[in-house]
Parts: structure tokens; C-alpha cells; sequence
């Protein structure tokens, strides 16, 4: 019987269920369930997690793939040990620089200001605080502020930073 003689589904001519065997020399993946962590996200952070996920690629994997989860680990630890660094010096910059804290409560004082009936945009100040509170009105007006701040500052370019 030729191949293309050969009745498909099942090798005793198609009355059973049961389908073709596979070569000896192909090996099924995975050789057996992949088990899944509990913990979800942050696992691979700790030495536990990490030692189960190298188990498993090890169980499991092939030789290509135990190579590939190795490198990937290996690069995660680097750019661990990298972000963390970087996290300590943004933090310490950060304690040290007040001026975006001074900014922010200017703006907010500035957005309060249009409280006052005789400001140009008490109309849309009035119409939020009816809406929500006078807090949300005040920032949404401050934000509307800086982004006309903004916007006038990128139609001056460079001479808006130049010395008087």
C-alpha cells in the first residue's frame, strides 16, 4: 500500500480511535505537566522562585531552551542589580529637589485664585465645582495655567530663557 493509498486516522484502516504511533526518536514536549506558581507576579524576585523555575527548565526543557532561560535569568539579575541602583540615586535626587513641590502648590494657589468672581475663568472653575469640589476645580484650572504657560513659552523658543 502506497502512501497515498493509506487510509487516514488510524492504522488498522480507520475503525479505530487510536492514531498513528510516533517514531521512538520523537519526543513529545513537555515530558510531563508544567507546574504553575501560586505566587503569580514577583516570584522569579526571590531565591525560591528562581531555584523552582530552573528546576523545571531543567525537567522539562530541552538543552536549547534550559540555555535560553538560563541567559534570560542571567540578564534579568543584571538589569535587577542595574535598576536598583538607579532607583537609590533618582530617590536621593528627589529628596533634594523641592522645586517641583514649590511649583505644584503655586499652581494650586493660582488655580484658587479663579475662586474669586472677578477672575477671567471664574465661569469654568464655578461649573466644576458644582461638578465635583473646589479642589478639583483648582487643579484642573491650575492645569490649564501651565498648559498655557507651555504653549506660550514654545512659541518664544530660546529667547524665553535668554537674559533680559
Amino acid at each position: 500500500m502506497t502512501s497515498r493509498s493509506r487510509p487516514r486516522g488510524a492504522p488498522d484502516g480507520g475503525t479505530s480511535r487510536r492514531s498513528w504511533p510516533r517514531p521512538a526518536s520523537r519526543r513529545t514536549w513537555p515530558s510531563r505537566p508544567i507546574p504553575r506558581s501560586p505566587a503569580g507576579e514577583g516570584t522569579l524576585r526571590t531565591e525560591q522562585g528562581l531555584a523552582a523555575l530552573r528546576a523545571v527548565s531543567a525537567d522539562c526543557l530541552s538543552p536549547a531552551g534550559q540555555l535560553q532561560i538560563a541567559t534570560a535569568l542571567e540578564v534579568t539579575g543584571a538589569l535587577e542589580a542595574r535598576l536598583h541602583e538607579l532607583r537609590r540615586q533618582l530617590t536621593n535626587a528627589a529628596r533634594h529637589l523641592t522645586g517641583a513641590k514649590v511649583l505644584a502648590a503655586r499652581l494650586y494657589e493660582a488655580g484658587k485664585t479663579h475662586a474669586r468672581s472677578p477672575a477671567p475663568d471664574h465661569g469654568y472653575y464655578a461649573q466644576v465645582k458644582e461638578r465635583c469640589n473646589g479642589k478639583r476645580a483648582a487643579l484642573s484650572e491650575a492645569r490649564k495655567i501651565l498648559r498655557q504657560a507651555c504653549h506660550i513659552l514654545a512659541e518664544l523658543g530660546d529667547d524665553a530663557l535668554a537674559a533680559a
